[in-house]
């Protein structure tokens, strides 16, 4: 008989446009031979009718499909049939959806959209569509586009394959995530052909139904409903007052559920009072008492609590709700205030319902429409449901019907592969503690539902593929408390759990408490170093395949490197790796794609998650991370990047953080406080010394925008785009404090700024702020003088479309500018360049923001210089054809950085001083396009020049170069020094200013420099000669005599110049007439050797020392030198040929 499908009962996994058209999809329960299911790339009406205009393809299976199954479609033939019209995938966007029904009258069962990131309202064309009725986003719908505009559509996606095993619903909510999905417009994408493992869901605990008023003397219950067995112990019903008034949040009453409180093996538990029940039409008997009239006659929240974090009599905000759900008598009132974003419900007309029940036993989307009323005249439709008796069950799959009786060796369930040949089968295993993450035990810090065992030494087999530890959850069972060392017995059944073998448990027992004293004795031990096969994990990247070491309690031997740490604050993981600290590819080498991925297949096979015990998001910092052992992480305890581990134990398993945001991989946490981090990369607390007297400064300011990124607050830059800076007043504020903390300690006289607020000269967006006027203001307030100023750029944006841009502060105290030499660089200029360009290139969305240069001049000498600031196009995003990624390592849109930066030193030749620095976010590694065009151009890498090796940001935990400071070939005399000052890409952002995912706002620093933002400032010291006053000879004999500052003496053509330098640092300069064949005799009367040179038209010369006189013989003539302690090594003599004119 054929299968009646609902929706989410299949997913669509993949879709290629690009020619030949096909996709795939899994059906996520089993159906039965002759299922029919249409397929149809008609959008759908804001009515929920189709736009019946395209193609509607038909699959008929042959045969029964097992949930699980993947089936493709690459053309009409088989079980796929035409439907009608011509089923065809538009490459400007379109879209699948399956559905069972006719084109009339469809029931919708999922569907994908590829022309953006959202469904529209209606369908206006072929490649729109609006959500299909009965179909969620998130769960049987996704949107795969890469943008919410024209020419958002990615052609061919498909999904990562990031979880295969799972519930039907956690499945759902992996394939329906858009994160989880990869594409290009340029490239088919391999479909995907894993089958998926579904298992059966956990049922979560629930308030199931509610009845508090009713006809007659009120019957009152509160229905549970759970997984069979599940412990209440520790849990609490509260009734919070939630009408307005005073009272308003005020918990009127209280169960506490105790030891014996479970599910019953029906999966309900009854609260109620027995007096009523028992004498009502429903005559049932309660599983727990409560006193008459406990649940209110007014508005009301219900919430199912974890009692420990009852802390008053009324609600606090620091409830730890399991579940809740408002009951409400007036919905105009709005002064009435329900709790923990409960549904509510109400008013059943003008009335306080009945109470409330769920449409579907233990149904739970978190919204009012998994509820009704309840029958306030008590009739059938009110179920009040006890825990039935446990008759202890039907037994298992252990032989006959009933429950196994011998064990089965861990080694055996586990297996070689990737995944259990034994799932569903009941099992028992007998074996040692080795990491207890029970819940509702004493160890707060180790949380994950159940515990970890390993054979005895003794039971392990000799195949060293097939791992000897295995995870056995129990949940809310309350069937045992173990611990580490204990000798256990379990009974259970064996699943694939996001890709981890593991036993759900029916029973514990312990044979022998303490039966190893030390289990990490019995750790296996591990180096990464000698792993060289590799698994792509839910991140899409490469891991080391420790599946033979899945459950087990393991020491790496390796000295391990902390090298990523993005995921600290939310997930409470870091990246270690066993090869210290990687760079980039493209740092190291040319973009190539088999060089590329052989690299990173290296790279990841030394590498591994170190996660905490819990799978929660913004839990307290890991204690391993608190390096000064004041019992708290703060900033203070610099825990960065670059520290280090040695001898780490703790189980191996495969799973995610607890949200898809952190992806399955390999990681290994610590079942007890032994673990110790080592702080080897101490901080870089003071500032490179770059020498020189003005120093350059380029930094990344991490999105400083005065424009707060909240609702109601209007756009920035020209196109009003969304800010992207700090989310509230509190995270602007300490956004500053930093930022000024590190401006000021770097004490530079230029600052390039990135990522700055597009927003110029005057308040553009009518916010009353302007974000570089805002900066500088608060860098003369912490000086207490108005030394600081912004350059004025004569317009209202840097970039003609971005909401960020580029910017330059200076110091008035050290430099001016230049009037007039303020320029940016947009596709308006370049028609006047030398070469050819695409455009649009600074212009417009997915372009290189447009650079800023201004000349300056140095108040102590007078000299001028200019300072660029770039910023060229990231390498996120979807580029297409010559800016598609080409898997060589360059990423997205290298082709539009190279132009941009081409196009960059054409401009700079016509508007910049020829003494210029260049600084900014090339968004490109060493080795890369962008960077040898500035070579090539001549310029100079100037941290690298002077500190080989230095590096400014961290991705995905490889380090790299995207911000430099170029040197023009001009400049580079003028240059004492550059260097990257490392306080920020070796940092956490979780001491950073944001203060999203419920962070710690403790652990923030203002006082600090340290990350202030994801890049690294890079600095540059910069010295120029003050001018020398000239003093020149003629053709007669002179008696030339200098000033008391620095003189530059030319000599003449006389046969006796007499040259006198007096104080500063003097210059005695003989040129041409050194071979004009007339000999001549020069005076040097008070040569100073701390301070003078002389300088010759020849490089034939000879020089004699005395002490107080020396001669110096060159060319036709003879020059007499009179001073002191003169020596061949303590006169200064440099040559040039005549033509070398000096330049004063």
């Amino acid at each position: 008989m054929a299968t009646t499908l609902s929706a989410g009962d299949i997913a669509i996994t993949s879709l290629n446009s690009d020619d030949p058209d096909s996709f795939t999809f899994v059906p996520l329960v089993d159906i039965e031979i002759g299922t029919e299911i249409f397929f149809t790339d008609h959008g759908v009406f804001d009515d929920g009718s189709f736009r019946d205009s395209e193609g509607v393809l038909k699959y008929t299976a042959s045969a029964d499909v097992a949930a699980g199954t993947v089936i493709t479609f690459s053309g009409v033939g088989g079980e796929f049939s035409s439907a009608g019209g011509v089923f065809a995938l538009a490459t400007a966007g379109d879209q699948i959806t399956a559905f069972q029904g006719t084109v009339d009258a469809p029931s919708y069962l999922f569907t994908v959209a590829s022309n953006s990131t959202q469904f529209q309202a209606t369908a206006t064309n072929s490649n729109t569509s609006a959500l299909p009725p009965g179909l969620t986003v998130g769960l049987t719908a996704v949107a795969v586009g890469v943008g919410s505009g024209a020419g958002s559509e990615v052609d061919n996606s498909a999904y990562n394959e990031s979880l295969l095993t799972g519930t039907r619903d956690e499945l759902l909510a992996a394939i329906a995530d858009p994160a989880n999905w990869v594409g290009s417009n340029s490239r088919i994408q391999t479909l995907p052909t894993t089958a998926m493992t579904v298992t059966d869901a956990i049922q979560p605990l629930v308030i199931n139904e509610v009845l508090g008023s009713t006809t007659g003397a009120d019957v009152e219950y509160i229905e549970l409903f759970g997984e069979a067995g599940a412990s209440l112990e520790g849990l609490s019903l509260i009734i919070v007052e939630s009408d307005a008034g005073a009272s308003n949040g005020a918990i009127d009453k209280r169960v506490d559920f105790e030891a014996g409180d479970a599910i019953g093996e029906n999966g309900f538990f009854l609260v109620g009072n027995s007096g009523m029940l028992e004498a009502s039409v429903y005559a049932v008997t309660p599983d727990k008492e409560i006193s008459v009239n406990f649940i209110e006659n007014s508005s009301y929240t219900l919430a199912l609590v974890e009692t420990a974090s009852l802390t008053d009599t009324v609600v606090t905000g620091g409830e730890v709700v399991i579940d809740a759900v408002g009951v409400s008598d007036d919905d105009e009132d709005e002064g009435d205030t329900f709790f923990f974003d409960a549904p509510v419900l109400g008013p059943d007309g003008t009335f306080l319902p009945a109470g409330v029940r769920r449409v579907e036993d233990g149904v739970d989307t978190d919204t009012a429409a998994d509820w009704v009323f309840g029958d306030f005249s008590l009739g059938a439709d009110n179920t009040p449901t006890p825990a039935a008796a446990d008759d202890g069950g039907d037994g298992g799959d252990g032989g006959d019907g009933g429950e196994p009786t011998e064990t089965t060796l861990i080694s055996a369930i586990q297996g070689s592969g990737d995944a259990t040949t034994m799932s569903g089968a009941a099992v028992i295993v007998e074996a040692i503690v080795v990491g207890d993450f029970q819940y509702d035990d004493a160890d707060e810090l180790r949380n994950l539902g159940g515990f970890f065992v390993q054979e005895e030494a003794a039971d392990h087999d000799a195949d060293a593929s097939t791992s000897e530890g295995i995870f056995i959850y129990d949940g809310t069972s309350g069937l045992g408390d173990v611990a580490l060392g204990d000798k256990v017995r379990i009974t259970g059944t064996v699943s694939e759990y996001q890709g981890q073998t593991q036993i759900t448990a029916s029973a514990i027992e312990i044979v022998t408490a303490g039966a190893v004293a030390d289990v990490k004795d019995m750790a296996v031990e591990v180096s990464l170093s000698d792993i060289t096969d590799v698994v792509v994990d839910g991140a899409g990247k490469y891991a080391a395949d420790l599946e033979a070491y899945e459950g087990m309690l393991a020491t790496f031997t390796d000295e391990l490197t902390v090298n990523e740490m993005f995921q600290l604050d939310r997930f409470n993981e870091i990246r270690l790796s066993a090869d210290g600290r990687p760079e980039q590819f493209t740092q190291l080498y040319d973009p190539d794609p088999v060089a590329y991925d052989a690299y990173e297949r290296e790279v990841g096979s030394s590498q591994i998650i170190f996660d905490d015990g819990l799978n929660v998001q913004n839990a307290a910092i890991f204690e391993e991370a608190d390096l000064d052992g004041d019992g708290v992480f703060t900033t203070a305890d610099g825990f960065t990047m670059g520290d280090t581990i040695t001898d780490l134990t703790g189980i191996v398993n495969w799973t995610w953080a607890g949200n898809s945001g952190s992806g399955n991989s390999w990681r290994v946490r610590s079942v007890d406080d032994s673990n110790e981090f080592v702080d080897t990369n101490t901080r870089e607390e003071e500032v490179p010394d770059v020498g020189g007297t003005v120093t350059v400064a380029g930094l990344n300011v991490l999105n400083f925008f005065t424009t707060l990124n909240v609702s109601g607050n209007p756009g920035s830059g020209p196109s009003a785009l969304e800010p992207r800076g700090a989310h509230n007043q509190a995270e602007f504020d300490r956004q500053v404090e930093k930022m000024v903390t590190a401006l000021l300690e770097m004490d530079a006289d230029v600052y390039g700024l990135v990522e700055l607020e597009n927003e110029f000269d005057f308040d553009q967006n009518r916010d009353g702020l302007v974000a570089i006027d805002f900066l500088v203001d608060a860098l003369n307030a912490a000086v207490g003088s108005a030394t600081y100023a912004a350059v004025e750029v004569g317009e209202g944006f840097v970039d003609v479309s971005d909401a960020i841009s580029v910017g330059l502060i200076y110091n008035t105290s050290a430099v001016q500018v230049v009037p007039g030499s303020v320029e940016t660089l947009t596709d308006s200029d370049l028609v006047d360049l030398p070469s050819s360009y695409t455009s649009p290139l600074f212009d417009g969305s997915s372009t290189n923001r447009a650079p800023l240069v201004a000349t300056f001049i140095d108040n102590a000498t007078g000299e001028d210089f200019s300072v660029s600031v770039v910023h060229m196009k990231s390498k996120g995003g979807s580029g297409t054809g010559d800016d598609a990624d080409l898997g060589d390592g360059a990423g997205n849109f290298n082709a539009m950085r190279t132009e941009g930066v081409q196009a960059l030193t054409e401009w700079l030749e016509q508007v910049a001083d020829e003494d210029h620095i260049v600084l900014g976010d090339f968004n490109a590694y060493l080795q890369e396009d962008p960077i040898d065009v500035m070579r090539d151009a001549g310029y100079t890498d100037l941290p690298e020049e002077y500190n080989p090796g230095d590096v400014s940001y961290v991705f995905d935990g490889k380090t790299g170069t995207l911000d430099y400071g170029f040197g023009s070939a001009e400049i580079l005399d003028n240059v004492t020094g550059a260097a990257t000052w490392t306080i920020n890409s070796d940092e956490p952002d979780a001491i950073d200013y944001n203060t999203d995912f419920g962070r710690d706002t403790g652990i923030f620093d203002g006082s600090v420099p340290f990350r202030t933002s994801d890049h690294d400032p890079v600095l540059i010291g910069l010295e120029f000669d003050a001018p020398l006053n000239l003093v020149e000879g003629t053709d007669g004999n002179d008696n030339l005599v200098g000033t008391d500052g620095d003189d530059l003496i030319l000599s003449g053509a006389g046969r006796i110049d007499r040259a006198t330098g007096g104080l500063g640092a003097d210059t005695f300069e003989f040129g041409a007439e050194l071979s004009n064949g007339v000999r001549e005799t020069d005076l040097i009367m008070d040569f100073d050797t701390a301070e003078d040179t002389i300088r010759l038209g020849t490089d034939q010369y000879q020089l004699q020392a005395f002490g107080t006189v020396a001669v110096l013989y060159a060319g036709d003539d003879r020059i007499m030198i009179y001073g002191e302690n003169l020596s061949e090594e303590t006169i200064t003599i440099e040559t040039f040929v005549p033509e070398d004119i000096f330049t004063v």
